[in-house]
């Protein structure tokens, strides 16, 4: 997150329009970077509470 917000400082502070875009590049890499271990570690929790509530109906029986 602390890399992200470096990014966005950093683009807005920019004032060349070549350097400006290769910072936003970066930028978007690093949000999709973020995307997909937010993703990763959603799929791993419903994973998780899955087995959490199979367990469960498994104890009941």
């Amino acid at each position: 997150m602390t890399k992200l917000m470096d990014s966005m400082k950093a683009i807005e502070a920019e004032k060349d329009p070549v350097e400006l875009k290769r910072k936003l590049a970066e930028h978007r890499a690093l949000l999709e970077q973020m995307h997909s271990k937010m993703m990763q570690q959603g799929g791993m929790m419903q994973k998780m509470s899955g087995q959490e509530q199979m367990m469960g109906d498994t104890n009941k029986k």
